[in-house]
């Protein structure tokens, strides 16, 4: 009797330990599936915008959805006031908008009330996203000279800078603050400088975009001398 009331005992431990065992994993699982199901607010298009729109007309053309949290895109407006306050009064968008399409703030540029600056025949606008602190991007305005450096890792030889365009002019800056809201509040925002550059300067923009940190520098003549970059050699040596 007195084995079997043991062996009764044991049971029953066991049977708490696996119950708890499936309440801790079943609470895991209700967590995961609670955490990719959360969402952030994002200002979606409700029909096509085209570019050069101001942000107050923008505003009645789109709303705010839940979208999930992986999904939304860099830099992304998530409240009206973005589009309707004073400080947003001069921006336009600065390319064309699709149904359905999250707001950011690549999206626009400054166009002083009279529409998108255009950029030279035969040349594209690019927008490009800096750090607040990237050289003297927050301080730039509409058609003044830059250099664009990029800083990037060259594996064994580490953190090296080069300069990669020059004489590349400015259309607009955009800066805001770290929640993407316009404005500037000084550490931990960023600035959208739209660019007036030749669909070469501009590629070369992107790929140095994709393997490092972009910096402008104010450069009244232009004219300095660059080196070509790519994903794979960023920056070859002059």
């Amino acid at each position: 009797m007195r084995k079997l009331n043991i062996s009764v005992i044991v049971g029953i431990i066991v049977a708490l330990i696996g119950a708890s065992l499936v309440f801790v994993y079943g609470r895991h699982v209700n967590n995961k599936i609670s955490s990719g199901k959360a969402t952030t607010p994002v200002i979606v298009a409700d029909a096509p915008i085209a570019a050069g729109t101001s942000a107050g007309t923008v505003a009645s053309h789109v709303h705010v959805a839940q979208i999930p949290s992986a999904y939304v895109v860099t830099g992304a407006l998530t409240a009206m006031s973005q589009l309707t306050s004073s400080a947003a009064a001069n921006y336009v968008t600065s390319a064309a908008i699709a149904k359905g399409g999250q707001l950011s703030l690549t999206d626009f540029a400054q166009g002083a009330g009279t529409g998108l600056v255009q950029p030279a025949k035969g040349n594209v606008a690019i927008a490009i996203t800096l750090p607040i602190n990237a050289g003297v991007a927050r301080y730039l305005q509409p058609n003044q000279l830059v250099d664009v450096f990029v800083t990037y890792s060259s594996g064994t030889n580490g953190s090296q800078t080069k300069l990669f365009a020059s004489g590349v002019k400015v259309l607009s800056v955009t800066v805001a603050d770290s929640k993407g809201n316009s404005g500037d509040s000084g550490a931990g925002g960023q600035v959208v400088a739209l660019l007036d550059a030749s669909p070469l300067v501009a590629q070369k923009i992107v790929n140095a975009v994709s393997v490092g940190t972009p910096y402008l520098a104010y450069a009244p003549n232009g004219g300095h001398t660059a080196t070509a970059t790519s994903p794979q050699n960023v920056l070859t040596s002059r």
